[in-house]
This record gives structure tokens, sequence and C-alpha cells, in this order.
């Protein structure tokens, strides 16, 4: 549906726009036009560019559901990273073309960004300066109805990520997180404690600001937790760890150093705020700052002064008996389970 609706709308912006009918304008922006930089914020146009990663970081992070959910993949070793691959790739492609039909088609970009209509989404606004009204509406339509069924793929991974955590001891009141309901054989606590936390940060809408900054700690937050694993592996682990069936090889440092510089880049421009000085009023202030590493703090301080004691890392889904071998994934599994000191079945024998 995403990618039909996706489909459509592009087809509607560059065929079925009114520029050269009723606007007397050419059919598309000039090339100048369209690449050009116009910077709505007080820091020079490199930082202004990096700063517009935001929505590019937070849109991006929506292709994680794979890896949230590789437990429950047949053979995760080759099909989960094939599916990051795939989504975060294709996805980056085709966000990447459409962002080039609306530079190429948007008619007034300062009315886009101010707002001047007063619908409160740059995007309908787009829609209704370029588009007849049916068209705005169908287009419009397509755009909440994707938005409310992504929804949906958040919260299996959201939910995925409390459970397990959960499941690890890690979360306050994790028993109730964790537990399986006897009929559906689902988490549903823990679907329900994300529907509920949800609703409430939803409840900032009303206080203006305060929803931007949660969706720069969502933004962030995802950005840190993914590249911690990237740092360790072309650090402390560079002569420990052991690549899977799916790997890059030779490039694989490569493509790790480039990851982690780019985030301890971005990590800053992530909390900076769009105006600066005199400018920087309240209203207008980029609150990531403190919602994020207040949360960090609070998070941090809760392991350091009772998590710690209940919590060792992930714990195996296996009893002993289940640690039967086979295959070609057989040394890389004892080499896994040895290194947690745990044993090794071999049929009805047993090895450390």
């Amino acid at each position: 549906m995403n990618m039909l609706f996706l489909f459509i709308s592009f087809v509607v912006i560059l065929a079925g726009n009114k520029r050269s009918s009723d606007l007397s304008l050419p059919k598309f922006n000039s090339n100048d036009s369209a690449w050009s930089i116009t910077n709505y914020t007080d820091w020079p146009d490199g930082i202004s560019v990096l700063m517009s990663f935001m929505a590019v970081i937070w849109t991006m992070s929506g292709y994680d559901s794979p890896f949230h959910l590789a437990e429950e993949c047949s053979n995760a070793q080759t099909a989960t990273p094939n599916a990051i691959v795939m989504t975060a790739s294709t996805g980056g492609i085709i966000g990447f073309a459409f962002q080039l039909a609306i530079a190429y088609t948007i008619v007034d970009l300062d009315a886009v960004v101010n707002d001047d209509q007063g619908l409160g989404q740059p995007y309908v606004s787009f829609l209704d300066q370029l588009l007849d009204r049916p068209k705005t509406l169908a287009l419009s339509s397509m755009a909440i109805i994707t938005a409310f069924v992504m929804a949906f793929s958040c919260m299996i991974a959201a939910s995925r990520v409390l459970f397990s955590y959960s499941r690890d001891g890690c979360f306050p009141l994790s028993k109730y997180w964790s537990k399986v309901n006897p009929i559906t054989k689902t988490p549903v606590n823990a679907v329900w404690a994300n529907w509920f936390i949800g609703q409430v940060l939803l409840t900032l809408m009303f206080g203006g600001v305060a929803i931007d900054a949660i969706f720069s700690v969502g933004a962030i937050g995802s950005f840190i937790s993914f590249t911690v694993p990237t740092l360790l592996r072309i650090t402390y682990a560079r002569d420990k760890f052991i690549p899977g069936p799916w790997n890059l090889g030779k490039f694989s440092d490569i493509s790790g150093m480039f990851a982690v510089s780019f985030v301890l880049l971005m990590i800053p421009i992530l909390n900076f705020p769009q105006y600066r000085g005199a400018d920087n009023t309240p209203d207008l202030m980029n609150w990531t700052v403190l919602v994020y590493w207040a949360s960090m703090f609070i998070a941090i301080g809760w392991f350091l002064i009772y998590a710690h004691k209940i919590y060792s890392g992930p714990k195996t889904n296996l009893d002993d008996e289940d640690l039967i071998t086979s295959g070609e994934e057989e040394m890389q599994v004892i080499e896994a389970v040895v290194s947690k000191g745990q044993s090794v079945r071999y049929g009805m024998s047993e090895k450390a």
C-alpha cells in the first residue's frame, strides 16, 4: 500500500500539476532552482544542510523492523541483513526521487514552510498550491492512510523491543511486559504498554514544540543504538568478532568507520536549535538536548543503582536440551554457546 500510494502520488505530482495550465509557470522548476539551498536558520548553509538530515534520519529509522524481528525469522543470519539492505536502500532511493519531484514542482517555498493557509501540514500546503482540490484531497488522504497503517509496523517493532528487554529483566516491572498471552501466544501486555505510552506522548501535541523534541529523540536514540554495535565491532571486538554468512568482508571496517564518524558528527547537529542568540525563543528551542539526555541520565542512573543487579545482558531462550547443533552453522553456534560458559550437546554426550 505504501509503495502503491507513493507511486500514484509521484505520477500525479509530475504529470497532473497545474503549474503551466493555471499558474502560467513552466511545467517544472529549473535545475538551479530545484538544487538551490534556501536557508531558514541562523546557521551557515553547511550546518543547515546537516540539520535537514533530521527528517531523513527519523524516516530511515522506520526501516529497523527487520532486525527487531530477527528472532522470529527462519534463516535469520541471511534473511535479516537482506531485509535491512533491501528496505534501507529501496526507501532511500525512492525517497530521494520523491524529494526531487517536490523540488522540481514546488511553487512557493515560503508559503509551504510558513503554512500561510493554516493547514498545519507543509506537505498538504505543497499539494494545495500545485494541484486542484480533488487531487489534493486524494493525495492527502493517501498520506494519512499510509501514516496510520505504518504506525502498526512501528508498534510491532516497539512492542518486540519492550518484550525482549523485559524478558532479559532490563525494565521495571519486566515480569509483566514479558508475559506471553496464553491464547494469542503474543506479548499482549507489551503491546498495550506501548500503546499507552504512545497516547500519552501524543498529548504533547497540545504543548506545541514539545512534540518536536519527541521526534528528535526518536531520531537520535535509534541512531545511537544502531551505531554502538558498529563501534564495538571495529574497536573492542575487532579481533574477536566472527563474521556470519552475510558480511561485507574487507569493506566492513571502512563501512563501520564511515558510519561511526557520521553519527559522531550528527549527534550534536540533531540537538541544534533552528535559531540562535536572541532569536532562539523557548517556543523555537530544540528541546532534544534536554529530553534525550535527561532520559539517558535516568536510564543510566537506573542501571547503576539497581538494574545491574538483575540485568546481565541478553538471555538465551534455549534450554540445554535444545543446544543440539548440525549443518553449516554448527561451529558458529558452538563458539557462541561456549563463549557464554554453556555446554554443547552432541546427541547423548556432552562436551564443555
